[in-house]
């Protein structure tokens, strides 16, 4: 026993338009856009595996010709206040680019300056590692892809109303 079947498409060319437009719309801001909520998780996770220490730390110059460090004699250059580095993890992103960078700022605003996070995500060679960047990651990732693509396909849906009408 033997069945045909005939499907008929219509409307074809119009579709294909339709999705090219769409593929135009979606600008580096747009993904941006989309990449937002994602980040903005990503962010509170890390800074949710950041170790705040209850001391104030000071960063003293350089002193003796030893560049690499200075000897903790002289005046303070800089304080960094418990949760300094807490402070310093955010969101970057760069116009006409379609990504965020998130992380520990250097030289931050608001006295937040997380210049150090390498050495406590990888530790040094007289201190161990105490990672926040990876663990912070692994926790939130599955919840700020949910979030991507949830906001993703409201600005799909969004853009294809409009291209459509």
């Amino acid at each position: 026993m033997s069945s045909n079947l005939t499907i008929e498409l219509k409307g074809l060319p119009e579709m294909q338009r339709a999705f090219d437009q769409l593929g135009k719309t979606l600008t580096a801001a747009k993904i941006r856009q989309a990449l937002m909520p994602g980040a903005r998780i990503i962010r509170d996770g890390i800074k949710g595996e950041v170790k705040v220490g209850s001391r104030v730390h000071y960063l003293y110059p350089n002193a003796g010709g030893n560049k690499k460090k200075g000897n903790g004699k002289g005046k303070p250059t800089r304080m960094f206040r418990p949760g300094n580095l807490k402070r310093s993890i955010g969101i970057k992103s760069k116009k006409g680019l379609a990504y965020l960078a998130i992380g520990p700022r250097k030289g931050g605003s608001k006295g937040a300056d997380g210049y150090y996070a390498y050495m406590l995500e990888y530790g040094t060679a007289t201190m161990s590692a105490q990672p926040f960047m990876r663990p912070g990651f692994e926790k939130s990732k599955a919840a700020a892809e949910a979030a991507i693509f949830k906001k993703m396909e409201d600005i799909i849906y969004t853009e294809s109303k409009r291209i459509l009408g």
